[in-house]
């Protein structure tokens, strides 16, 4: 007897919101990567790279809209053949507002690592690593994953002395005024 597998082949999607870390304001151009666990598929032995062991790989999409991007596959070759190689994208930036949507994800596990905050914030120390998600239907059974990255606005220390002009003395008693202009 011969059977055909019928299921339908398990896809993913992560909806990712970039915020302000103390207002929740949606953030634009942030840029992440996303990399998938798995094993080594370079050939192995004497003059070969391959490793034989599991390891992050880059994941290639491609853009489909602001802040919206499919799935294509890994990358672990040179893509200097592929006639598409100039639609690939690894760094994925968020849109206007704040939003990034991959979909078409496998089943597998990821690091979703933020690679650079929008002007004016820091990346926030969860980040700079990246964060793990393991897509299958026992963790997403909805097929989709909501996360929201909370970054720190960037701050300043500014020390400011009064000193004579020829000792280089500090002098007690003066004024300062600080104007401060946003980019909003």
């Amino acid at each position: 007897a011969a059977f055909t597998n019928r299921l339908k082949k398990e896809e993913y999607t992560l909806d990712i919101t970039k915020q302000d870390k103390d207002t929740s304001k949606a953030l634009s151009g942030a840029e992440f990567q996303l990399n998938i666990w798995t094993m080594d598929p370079r050939a192995v032995g004497d003059s070969k790279p391959g490793t034989g062991k599991e390891m992050y790989i880059k994941v290639l999409f491609i853009e489909e809209g602001a802040g919206k991007y499919r799935y294509m596959g890994y990358q672990w070759k040179p893509l200097q053949y592929d006639k598409y190689k100039d639609l690939y994208k690894t760094s994925l930036v968020t849109d206007s507002n704040g939003k990034l949507q991959l979909l078409g994800l496998p089943t597998g596990k990821f690091n979703l690592t933020e690679l650079k905050a929008p002007a004016g914030y820091l990346i926030a120390d969860e980040w700079k690593k990246g964060q793990v998600y393991t897509l299958n239907a026992t963790n997403v059974p909805t097929g989709a994953k909501t996360i929201t990255v909370q970054d720190p606005v960037m701050t300043y220390t500014l020390d400011i002395t009064k000193q004579d002009k020829d000792t280089r003395k500090a002098l007690s008693g003066a004024e300062f005024q600080l104007n401060i202009w946003t980019m909003d």
